[in-house]
């Protein structure tokens, strides 16, 4: 026992503080309350009264007799004992006086409109016709009255409007258009159109459009399938109007039924079949089909309204659709069809925040390594940000769930606690959802997350998507005038003209490279590459270089502000591979003279197996001057070894693709209609690659230009290096001067020769300046030709950066380490050659 003033939850939580060792927890003994049981002594046949929770629902509401529902249908049966006492009585209108009392239109209308007959007497008169009876009935048969079954809205009032005869059983409704605008102009918070067809209407659109605007929500049976009865995947309308609520029906065991149809249109399901409810002559029967399904609905959307009068239709559909329970696991053939679940009426009176995503964040800073590719077993964490559209909430928690095979969730769920009503929130990357890629994920996979409700916070898992790509392919540097994607496999600008970003210059919009890329031949039966092939379809691109990994970017960089590393073989060749393997390096700088070039590195490996010879490598680029594919120009600089393209029209963008490395020039300036477009054979790119300075120049016309060197000869493991620059000017003279730049960075980037001195012995000097932030050096000395690697690993072992992986000739190194990406703490840098072998560690201080 305990003062009444005290809150009974920290009295308990302060006993058991004082009692240590003697109690296990402590909680208040919690006083039940039973569920409101109405005294209709049918309602236990009534199944989906209870599957729907509405005995909860009515502890917490028994609808209010201010809120109308309009029954678009048949007509009624006003003396029936279950209906009679829930009808919505005109009291503005005298029945008898002939004269239109309320001024609405309708004479005499105290008890709804005969759109039919044109008349105030929307009363049924046989029993063909008592369908309207039976969904008034589902909606809000009269409970409580002791006699009978009870109906969802219990004590909301009907409005009636009748489509038919009055005697001749109709399968058809007529000026159903009619009955919804009467409806809402008269009252209704909530209409129920059990009806339908395939014929979309511009003009019903629009008043339904109108209703919602008069804060009125309509409800709409999604179909009963085809002639035989079996549910189909259509559109039905009204139900797949915007501002309606489509309704598909399940049965006791929350499978959808036979007959139901089923659609991406669908808001949600609910009970119908073997639905018991009021017909003509003071009768009950038990009847299928989604016209129950539906007022079952608008009966609960009733009750929402009841409790929430000053919620906008949005915000009585939001708590409908999402105070549902989940039924796509019995259902797995529907997913997507069945809208968010089977309603709950109780969960749609609870006063549970309901969010929506507004915003999301993820990176592989915190737990990867910054590349901005998302690898396999990457931990990515998500952060988002949420609007809160409803109630305050406590304790509350938030899921994140995903069907894709491919991914794997660490961390599923955010405690959140309070959240503020009609406010946004936000989770961090310290307290967040956390996801990682399996290793059966392929590349450029969009993996899409929903964001799940759970039993204090409820959300739309169709409205609360998170689309994330794992494993990007491309990667699209972004630091100078210069903004030029380059591929996994190879690829130049873009790929069968659609993958990669193409290259941008400053911030223009125009793409400047249709398609490019590498490609590497020592026959002309053995070219491998990724660029437009000479096989049906014509269009697509070859597909020899297959991706080891993703082209990822280091921004700043090692050697530039923005180094790309990537890796690829010829595997995708199959039969006709040459067995090389490519390690491909890009930079990118930022300094004043710098700005308008990027350089692009490949290091081509020999790993058939045995020596290779009569190899040539080279780039292919079909450039677009200022985006303007046609009437161009190419051309060829040999002392710059620059193979050039600039518009004839408009001469103010000029392209460059020039030879870095001192090897032998082959060039081809291509005329891309005849020899691309319409299928490029291996025999034409082997003639393009390896015939020295075939063609200099061609134009106007679609130009391409082919900048190759070869042939040499490897050695099984040996490598070659070939280096090419992309460069942007204005002007040829100037585009000549930056070409002339761009080599002077070759040179000068990544391993330095610092003395042609020949060493007496290999040797790896202690990293300067150390402790370093966030750059340092590194020495070394190698006394022959030799393949040197020299890689930095984490405290973990994990290899976080590659600085030389190349021959080189005997002398006196130095390399340059930007730790500007990675985390404080100690690294280890490692040296593999044929005479050593070490690893020294150094220290990274931010």
């Amino acid at each position: 026992n305990f003062e009444a003033n005290i809150d009974p939850f920290e009295f308990a939580n302060i006993v058991l503080v004082n009692n240590p060792g003697i109690l296990d927890w402590a909680e208040p003994s919690f006083v039940m309350k039973a569920d409101y049981m109405p005294n209709d002594p049918s309602v236990g046949a009534q199944w989906h009264i209870a599957k729907i929770s509405s005995y909860q629902a009515w502890d917490l509401n028994k609808g209010d007799t201010t809120i109308t529902i309009g029954i678009v249908d048949s007509g009624t049966d006003f003396d029936h004992p279950d209906l009679a006492a829930n009808q919505k009585r005109n009291w503005a209108e005298n029945p008898t006086n002939g004269v239109d009392d309320d001024a609405n239109g309708y004479v005499d209308d105290y008890r709804g409109w005969d759109f039919f007959y044109g008349d105030n007497d929307p009363e049924i008169k046989a029993s063909g016709n008592d369908h309207g009876s039976h969904v008034g009935g589902c909606a809000t048969q009269v409970t409580d009255n002791g006699v009978h079954g009870s109906g969802i809205g219990f004590k909301v009032k009907i409005i009636n409007t009748k489509h038919t005869d009055d005697y001749n059983p109709l399968s058809s409704l007529y000026y159903t258009d009619n009955g919804i605008i009467y409806c809402y102009q008269n009252g209704a918070k909530v209409i129920n159109c059990s009806f339908g067809s395939s014929y979309y209407s511009a003009q019903t659109q629009l008043i339904v459009n109108n209703a919602w605007a008069n804060g009125t929500v309509i409800c709409a049976s999604a179909g009963n399938g085809d002639a035989n009865g079996v549910g189909q995947e259509w559109a039905r309308y009204p139900a797949s109007y915007d501002n309606v609520v489509s309704v598909a029906a399940t049965n006791s065991s929350d499978i959808k039924t036979t007959f139901s149809n089923f659609h991406s249109t669908v808001d949600v399901c609910a009970p119908g079949q073997g639905i018991l409810s009021t017909v003509f002559n003071n009768s009950y029967a038990s009847w299928d089909g989604t016209s129950m399904s539906s007022p079952i609905t608008a009966g609960t959307v009733a009750l929402i309204k009841s409790k929430y009068p000053l919620f906008t239709p949005q915000q009585t559909v939001d708590r409908l659709k999402l105070g549902v329970d989940s039924i796509y696991n019995l259902n797995p053939s529907y997913v997507g069809k069945l809208g968010t679940g089977r309603v709950n009426a109780f969960k749609c009176l609870s006063d549970n925040p309901i969010i929506k995503v507004v915003s999301f964040m993820h990176t592989d800073s915190i737990y990867g390594n910054n590349d901005k590719v998302y690898d396999v077993n990457e931990i990515i964490p998500i952060a988002v940000t949420f609007r809160n559209t409803h109630f305050a909430g406590t304790n509350a928690s938030i899921r994140i769930t995903s069907s894709d095979p491919d991914i794997e969730i660490v961390q599923d769920s955010v405690y959140i606690g309070n959240i503020a009503a009609f406010n946004n929130f936000s989770t961090t990357y310290a307290n967040t959802f956390k996801v990682k890629a399996k290793a059966t994920c392929p590349f450029d996979k969009d993996i899409t997350f929903k964001i799940s409700s759970s039993n204090t916070c409820y959300a739309d898992e169709s409205a609360n998507t998170i689309v994330i790509k794992f494993r990007h392919g491309f990667a699209t540097h972004n630091v100078n005038n210069l903004k030029l994607s380059l591929t996994k496999d190879g690829a130049v600008g873009k790929k069968a003209q659609a993958y990669g970003n193409g290259l941008l210059l400053g911030n223009s919009t125009n793409n400047n490279i249709f398609e490019g890329g590498l490609l590497i031949g020592i026959s002309n039966t053995k070219v491998s590459d990724v660029c437009r092939r000479g096989y049906s379809p014509a269009n697509a691109s070859d597909t020899d270089f297959v991706g080891l990994e993703a082209y990822r970017l280091y921004t700043p960089g090692t050697i530039s502000n923005q180094d790309g590393i990537g890796s690829f073989n010829d595997d995708g060749a199959g039969s006709n591979k040459i067995g090389v393997t490519v390690y491909a390096s890009s930079y990118a700088f930022t300094s004043v003279n710098d700005q308008n070039f990027i350089l692009l590195k490949y290091r081509v490996k020999n790993t058939s197996g045995s020596a290779l010879s009569n190899i040539f490598v080279a780039q292919f680029i079909y450039f677009q001057p200022n985006g303007l594919s046609n009437d161009n120009n190419s051309a060829l600089d040999t002392v710059n070894k620059l193979g050039y393209c600039y518009n004839n029209t408009t001469p103010d963008t000029y392209l460059g693709l020039s030879l870095m490395t001192n090897q032998t020039l082959n060039f081809k300036a291509v005329n891309v209609t005849s020899e691309v477009l319409n299928g490029w054979t291996t025999q034409e790119k082997w003639d393009a690659i390896s015939n020295g300075i075939s063609v200099p120049s061609y134009g106007p016309g679609r130009a391409g230009v082919v900048v190759s060197t070869g042939p040499f000869s490897l050695a099984n493991n040996q490598e070659e290096t070939v280096g090419f620059a992309i460069i942007a000017a204005g002007n040829l003279a100037d585009l000549k001067l930056r070409t002339i730049g761009a080599k002077t960075k070759y040179t000068s980037i990544g391993i330095q020769q610092i003395s042609s001195e020949v060493p007496v012995r290999y040797e790896i000097g202690q990293n300067y300046p150390n402790p370093f932030n966030p750059e340092t050096k590194i020495k070394f000395a190698i006394p022959k030709n030799d393949f040197v690697k020299i890689k930095v690993y984490d405290i973990l072992g994990k290899e976080v950066r590659t600085l030389v992986n190349e021959n080189l000739s005997a002398g006196w190194y130095e390399v340059s380490f930007n730790g500007a990406g990675l985390p404080s703490g100690l690294y280890f840098y490692r040296i593999e050659t044929s005479g050593l072998v070490e690893t020294k560690k150094m220290l990274l201080v931010k």
